[in-house]
């Protein structure tokens, strides 16, 4: 059999892995550690854009129409807004005649008893925004287009529009807050993984210093003396990957079951392979150099 065999290639790597277990095993399982943070991380993402997605649902602005406003003016202030459909995705008109009988079968109250006491229920616009970052501009554009027409000339409503500018902050903040702290474990995972596998190359290296040497005096190619090592560093990653999938299938709040987590599995072995291989070809060609 070939000395440059694939298969003797693979054993050289597994036996360089072997002669440095002590400081392999204990790699694998920082690495695997780092790795399963980074899931639950991408997990706790999900859910924190999930939740705000449904925040994001449940918010809307409601324009009040003054009474006795012109019907058709109304049409077109509604047509106007429907043009904009890359700030609302849902507009709803509601009469005063609506009003009174939705406000009698959510709450079954007697309206002729309110019209006694002359109670009035003026008409109204529901806008569902397209997302929060949306809504100042909405309340622009009716404040805009709106004039003559809606309650509070000139202004939406102080009080909705603080409530609302409130909500717009807390849900940027959050957005914000969860993809910074998953860009810090992406670097920390980044930069545990290159100083782990680099530091075990190096020692695999060392141990074969004299052999390396005579490779390199018959005048080996490159290649032939780097490919063990590049071979090495993709097997440490799986292995971490391996080690990191035992961790997730025991955490309590994990799951496989979900497209999100098995898309992120994927893409954390392609990181992690990735990461092993171009770490351990660096270090062996930066060594090689010497």
């Amino acid at each position: 059999m070939s000395t440059n065999s694939p298969f003797t290639t693979l054993r050289r790597s597994f036996d360089g892995l072997g002669r440095n277990w002590t400081t392999t095993i204990p790699a694998l399982i920082v690495l695997a550690l780092v790795l399963t943070l980074f899931h639950t991380l991408l997990l706790v993402h999900q859910r924190a854009e999930e939740t705000i997605h449904s925040l994001e649902d449940k918010l809307s602005v409601t324009v009040y129409i003054k009474e006795g406003a012109d019907s058709f003016e109304v049409s077109q202030l509604i047509s106007k807004l429907k043009d904009h459909t890359d700030l609302i995705s849902e507009i709803e008109y509601t009469s005063e005649q609506d009003a009174w009988e939705l406000l009698n079968q959510t709450f079954s109250l007697d309206t002729a008893f309110l019209e006694k006491y002359s109670v009035s229920l003026p008409p109204h616009i529901s806008i569902i925004p397209t997302g929060a970052d949306a809504l100042p501009r909405i309340q622009e554009l009716v404040i805009q287009e709106g004039q003559g027409l809606t309650v509070d000339e000139g202004q939406v409503g102080d009080q909705q529009k603080r409530l609302t500018d409130e909500l717009v902050s807390f849900i940027d903040g959050l957005r914000a807050s969860t993809v910074k702290t998953l860009l810090f474990f992406m670097i920390l995972f980044g930069s545990a993984g290159v100083l782990l596998i680099s530091t075990i190359i190096h020692l695999s290296l060392q141990a074969r210093s004299k052999e390396i040497m005579i490779m390199k005096l018959v005048g080996a190619q490159r290649s032939k003396i780097t490919t063990p090592y590049l071979i090495e560093g993709v097997l440490m990653g799986i292995g971490a990957f391996i080690l990191h999938l035992i961790f997730v299938t025991i955490l309590p709040f994990s799951t496989l079951a979900t497209k999100f987590a098995l898309n992120a599995l994927v893409f954390e072995l392609a990181a992690v392979t990735i990461l092993g291989g171009v770490t351990s070809y660096v270090a062996t060609t930066l060594y090689l150099k010497k």
